[in-house]
């Protein structure tokens, strides 16, 4: 916006004052907001207090100068005498009031740039003697100038030849149609026919005059613009060529603001040809429509208005015509649309909307949320316009963070969330946002109606649906996250086939799109949606949306996820879990035991790659408390029970579940389930150190499987017996099962299955010294499982990699993998697991000569282990902190840790490790000068090494004892 005045021209948008008695200047944002307001009040009487409270946002009960003082400042840099001012009046004892400038009175600024003086859409130069417009430079003459000048000062009023005459020929006699000729090759040099010529007009018999057309103006923004620079880009480069364009999104996601900021950049840019910004939020017909582009183009409308604004905007040449909320009339905006670009062919039209107006040839710029960063910047900034002293802590980031994830980066639902820091701290903000169509609202009048609560601009996007997209709005608001199309397509029940529905409401913006081909919709929808459909339909689409996954839990279904490509489905599945888990809880809330049960299973098999494991335990429960369970469905549930509490380490539960479980199995004649519960009880036995037993059961458990022709469960048993054999010293055994079950997983393309055995071949390599062999099978362990995203089985491979590094003397390396497994057991919620990485990382800072930190890691472990009953961890975890306590001179606590460990490790029949505690203790005699009982040490654990083919070990004792030897040999 530009405002003439007295003593200088003020480009608001720019905030730019061009002084004609002094020189140049700029006004701070907050002058240029006051200006615009008073000026846009003209000749009323403006009261302090509405100052304060529209320009500043000042509470109306707050008392304050600043207005004065801000009025003071202004008069200083555009009045020419601040004291005795032209324009800025005060009303004593009221405000102020703004007094424009007189038709007049206007005169070309001395020193304005060239583009604050437009005829149409041309701009004139006239110190440069030249006139730009869209193809370009025209050269003007010095007399075609000073005829300008003239016409320019006495605008919109005749001028008569006489004077013109005068002021061009300076009295000197010439023919009269001299300034005929004169006026015509301006005309020309204006663009014949074009609307910079036209605004010359020739008064019959009296002479000429100017009616000259200022620059097109936009709205200028209230504040700043944050983010979107790609879109914007992108926007730019769509807008560039002719044609139409329409900016996409829902409503409050800122396609009004997005714009106005690419008019206000193309402008920056000093890209040629003028720009309108239309409204249409108000326009009800296509005969409104009409109006408001007339009015913003400034012509009067004549017989046929559609094709005269499109011969006037032909004759404008290169230009913009933004026309913003066309939702509500997309047909009749379509329309016009078409026909005016077909008119002017050098036009571009960009139309904001909230779905495609479907014309040949129309460019799509769709408006997704905001990501993160920017979500984040907008509310800081319309936080501290509110309340200046507004920061985010780094101890509040995790729950600012949650207030965006809350607001979906709908820039509207952030702005209004953000005003309420005046009265919510951020925690407060949290609880409220839950019910986001309550809190989201504001008392600011300088927005649209729509605009003043998130529940209007929901209303107003509603009332565009058909009855049938409205039903389908609530049907998907069952989803609790995106989800697929067939997902959508079985809960929607419409008669124009659920695709169609579904993609209206995507071109609508109902629905967003995902770049990987899903769909979702805003929370604030989900609320929304919810409130205004009836519970009979709600309860009906929750039971399409049960059915949906229930069906992939059948025992088939769950069979297929473990074979070829199975890995891929669980992947998706994964983002679907939420859902799944909602459906079977809706199942349990209405009794309903059919889809309960299988959406139980399905939950649990993407639980058990990504946890964490105690939600499906809490789940399982619900669901085992259903009357009418079959014997068939309770032995499925019972099976996800005792999976569920073997994975949280409550082995007891676990064993007495799958117990119980074994003997439904048998009376029910399952036997691929009992061979499946077989495996789960050998895996408990053997985690109790029952090391025989585990192997007999696991024994079993393949028998079992090969009778039933499930080559899977084969494999898992081959897989289970390959561990028990190495734990009982059948190392040639253990690796003839590794090798059988790997060829069985391969075959079936289970890439679970297979990513495991490969980490446990990874570990028995290891176990006989072949480090390199070792490494190679946990790396490629650990790609199988990013893979298929098992980030159960990553936590175990990534613990083991790191003792390789460790081995191998690289401990930065160990470092990372350790941390990364710490990371995965916490999101999975397996306190065991955690328990055995803070052990690791112990070691590790012990190796480093960390002390502090190595203690640290290890009495954590021990407060994990021992609350988990974890016996072997435990053992372990006392001799590493006997050893902390050797290396601080604390020698009998040390020696009292060690041997608790020891005794630990040996009632767990845990050989290896008893003879690390073993090599340990021998250490604290050798240092403590006791050499029989670190020599007895030393030979019992030179046994224990023998006994269980630990070679690496035993050369590590054999480099320990040869170094004491020397050392007391030296000292005799």
């Amino acid at each position: 916006m530009t405002l003439e005045l007295r003593s200088c021209i003020v480009d608001l948008e720019r905030r730019t004052v061009h002084r004609r008695d002094a020189e140049n200047g700029t006004l701070t944002h907050r002058e240029a907001l006051l200006l615009a307001f008073l000026a846009d009040r003209s000749g009323a009487t403006v009261s302090r207090q509405s100052l304060l409270r529209e320009v500043w946002g000042y509470d109306p009960a707050v008392v304050s100068r600043a207005c004065d003082n801000a009025v003071r400042r202004l008069r200083a840099k555009i009045e020419t005498d601040p004291g005795a001012p032209d324009h800025i009046l005060t009303v004593h004892g009221e405000g102020y009031r703004f007094e424009p400038l007189r038709p007049s009175e206007s005169t070309e600024p001395v020193g304005a740039p060239a583009s604050q003086i437009w005829l149409g859409d041309v701009a004139l130069d006239l110190a440069r003697h030249v006139a730009i417009g869209a193809d370009g430079e025209v050269e003007l003459t010095v007399r075609e100038c000073t005829i300008l000048s003239t016409l320019l000062a006495a605008e919109g009023q005749v001028v008569s030849r006489e004077d013109l005459f005068r002021a061009a020929w300076q009295q000197r006699l010439v023919r009269q149609r001299a300034l005929t000729s004169a006026i015509h090759r301006i005309r020309r040099k204006l663009g014949v026919g074009s609307e910079a010529a036209e605004r010359l007009v020739t008064v019959a018999r009296g002479g000429f005059r100017l009616d000259r057309a200022r620059r097109p103006t936009v709205p200028v923004p209230p504040d700043r613009f944050v983010g979107r620079i790609r879109v914007l880009r992108t926007l730019a480069d769509l807008v560039a060529k002719e044609g139409c364009v329409t900016l996409v999104g829902f409503g409050g996601v800122g396609k009004t603001r997005l714009a106005l900021q690419l008019v206000r950049s193309l402008d920056d840019q000093g890209r040629p040809g003028p720009r309108w910004f239309c409204e249409l939020a108000a326009a009800r017909s296509r005969r409104q429509i009409v109006q408001v582009v007339a009015a913003a183009l400034e012509v009067r409308l004549g017989d046929e208005p559609v094709d005269q604004l499109g011969r006037v905007l032909c004759g404008r040449g290169t230009a913009l015509l933004v026309l913003d909320n066309a939702e509500h009339v997309a047909a009749e905006v379509a329309s016009l649309v078409e026909r005016w670009c077909g008119l002017a062919p050098r036009l571009t039209i960009l139309t904001t909307s909230r779905h495609r107006l479907d014309l040949r040839g129309e460019r799509l710029c769709a408006l997704p949320p905001l990501h993160d960063d920017e979500a984040r910047e907008l509310f800081e900034e319309r936080a501290r316009a509110v309340l200046p002293s507004f920061r985010v802590r780094p101890p509040q980031n995790a729950v600012l963070q949650r207030v965006l994830d809350l607001l979906d980066g709908l820039p509207l639902a952030i702005e209004l969330a953000a005003a309420r820091v005046v009265m919510l701290d951020l925690e407060e903000l949290v609880t409220r946002l839950e019910q986001q169509l309550q809190v989201l609202s504001t008392v600011e009048r300088d927005r649209p109606t729509r605009h003043l609560s998130l529940r209007a601009t929901l209303a107003w996007s509603w009332s565009l649906l058909d009855p049938e997209e409205r039903a389908a709005v609530g049907c998907l608001a069952v989803f609790r996250n995106d989800f697929a199309l067939a997902a959508g397509e079985a809960v929607i029940e419409a008669e124009a086939g659920p695709l169609d529905v579904l993609q209206g409401l995507v071109q609508k913006s109902w629905v967003q799109r995902t770049d990987d081909g899903r769909f979702r919709l805003l929370r604030c929808i989900v609320e929304y949606a919810e409130e205004l459909t009836e519970r009979v339909r709600l309860d009906a689409a929750e039971h399409r949306h049960g059915a949906y996954f229930a069906a992939m839990g059948t025992d088939d279904a769950l069979e297929a996820l473990r074979r070829e490509g199975g890995h891929d489905r669980l992947r998706a599945l994964m983002r679907s879990l939420d859902d799944i888990v909602a459906a079977c809880e809706r199942a349990v809330a209405r009794a309903d035991p059919e889809q309960a049960v299988p959406t139980l299973r399905l939950a649990w098999s993407v639980l058990l790659l990504r946890g964490p494991f105690t939600r499906i335990w809490s789940l399982a429960d619900g669901v085992r408390a259903l009357r009418g369970l079959t014997e068939e469905a309770l032995l499925r549930v019972e099976r996800v029970r005792g999976h569920a509490a073997s994975m949280l380490r409550k082995m007891e539960d676990a064993c007495s579940i799958d117990t119980d479980n074994l003997a439904r199995a048998r009376r029910v004649g399952d036997v691929r389930f009992e061979a499946m519960i077989l495996i789960a009880l050998g895996g408990t036995h053997r985690w109790q150190g029952r090391r025989s037993e585990a192997l007999a059961t696991f024994t079993s458990a393949l028998a079992r499987a090969r009778h039933a022709g499930d080559r899977r469960l084969e494999g898992l048993a081959y897989a289970n017996l390959a561990t028990a054999s190495w734990q009982l010293g059948h190392a040639d055994d253990s690796r003839a099962h590794l090798e059988a079950a790997l060829v069985i997983h391969r075959e079936l393309g289970n890439r679970i299955s297979e990513g495991i055995t490969l980490s446990n071949l990874g570990l028995w390599h290891s176990g006989r010294g072949d480090a390199i062999e070792a490494k190679l099978c946990q790396e490629a362990a650990l790609t199988v499982q990013q893979q298929i995203g098992d980030r159960a089985s990553m936590a175990h491979t990534r613990r083991r990699l790191a003792m390789l590094e460790i081995d191998a003397g690289r401990l930065d390396a160990a470092l990372v993998h350790l941390r990364a497994a710490r990371a995965l057991e916490r999101e999975l919620g397996n306190r065991e697991g955690e328990g055995r990485v803070r052990y690791q990382l112990g070691v590790l800072h012990l190796q480093t000569g960390d002390l502090d930190a190595a203690r640290t890691e290890i009495e954590a472990c021990l407060a994990i282990q021992r609350a988990v009953g974890n016996r072997r961890t435990e053992g372990n975890a006392l001799v590493r902190l006997g050893q902390i306590l050797a290396a601080r001179g604390r020698s009998g606590d040390a020696r009292l840790h060690i041997e608790m460990g020891l005794s630990h490790l040996r009632a767990m029949e845990e050989r290896k490790d008893e003879g690390e505690a073993l090599m340990a203790l021998a250490q604290l005699h050798a240092e403590q000068g006791q050499r029989t009982a670190a020599r007895r040490c030393w030979q019992d654990a030179q046994a224990v090494f023998t006994e269980v083919g630990a070679s690496t070990s035993a050369a590590a004792l054999d480099t320990e004892v040869a170094t004491w030897e020397t050392r007391w040999a030296q000292a005799g």
